[in-house]
């Protein structure tokens, strides 16, 4: 229960996709009046009818708008970093419900006409109204959460689709060194130390393609050349000493776990809720999800060293 209260449903977008969003659930709860008045024994007249709807959509979006106001205080304008989670969500769907009544009784008292039609079909026995109306406020942000999924399913997909395209576009206009260019391209980089069987093994670190960690121990993996076959080292070093001795410029932590060549990546995939590098070995890396910016940022940096 508690993992799945701390699922990420989406990152806070861009204020014009929440507005999207808090307009479709205005639309959903005025549409919510009339149904729920259908069952209903006492049925108002068309324009009681209309001027409840408005009032409740009124409420409804005062009481977002507020919320929305808090959330930009307490974050101080910074809401397009935030993750939403599972619980984050539900409780602002709560704290609306609960505002949008406060905001109601208001209403009622600047609008007597609109506490008239309340009490006419909110029979006294019907109980807290409010608590009577709770399932339909559960069933709409149902409803909520489902479509801003779809939507960050679907620019996720997009952006991913982007980056592999910007990855694939560098690749094919990345110039291929000469010989001469190729003994001499990273002359200047500092050897890769690995204490391994007992002496110091010196790696080229453009030779290297991922770093993969478990517990103490490092496995390394080498890509073959002239004078060197492909080769796992395993070392008893851990991924932090790993990532202070290669070069920034070619290597990123992707995950807790894995260290990798940017020069060996192909692409970016997603399976299921989750991202992967596939590398030109053929190899799979897992991703975490906080690391995606900074990939995102290094295919563009691979891409404007490629266009030089």
């Amino acid at each position: 229960m508690i993992s799945w209260l701390k699922e990420p449903v989406a990152h806070m977008t861009a204020w014009a996709t929440r507005k999207r969003f808090y307009i479709i659930a205005v639309i959903l709860v005025a549409a919510s009046v009339p149904f729920l008045h259908i069952h209903m024994d006492d049925q108002l007249s068309h324009s009681e009818l209309i001027a409840h709807i408005l009032s409740v959509a009124l409420s409804t979006a005062i009481a977002i708008l507020l919320l929305e106001l808090v959330l930009r205080v307490y974050l101080k304008g910074k809401t397009e970093k935030r993750n939403v989670s599972n619980g984050l969500f539900w409780l602002l769907l709560l704290s609306v419900f609960a505002l949008s009544f406060v905001v109601m009784a208001v209403t009622h008292d600047l609008l007597p006409i609109t506490l008239e039609i309340w009490n006419k079909h909110i029979k006294p026995d019907v109980g807290a109204a409010p608590w009577k109306m709770l399932p339909v406020a559960l069933v709409i942000g149902y409803i909520l959460i489902q479509l801003i999924r779809r939507h960050n399913l679907a620019q996720e997909l997009a952006d991913l689709k982007e980056l592999n395209e910007q990855l694939r576009t560098a690749r094919n206009g990345a110039a291929q060194p000469d010989n001469e260019a190729k003994q001499n391209q990273y002359i200047d980089v500092p050897k890769f130390v690995l204490p391994y069987k007992g002496e110091s093994l010196y790696l080229n670190p453009t030779l290297i393609i991922r770093v993969e960690s478990n517990e103490n121990y490092c496995h390394v993996l080498a890509a073959p050349n002239e004078t060197h076959r492909g080769q796992r080292y395993m070392v008893r070093i851990t991924l932090s000493e790993v990532a202070n001795q290669l070069p920034e410029n070619l290597f990123l932590q992707v995950h807790r776990s894995h260290i990798v060549n940017f020069s060996y990546v192909s692409s970016l995939a997603r399976k299921g809720r989750n991202y992967q590098l596939q590398l030109t070995n053929g190899d799979y890396i897992p991703v975490s999800r906080s690391r995606i910016k900074l990939i995102q940022q290094r295919v563009l940096e691979f891409r404007r060293a490629s266009l030089r």
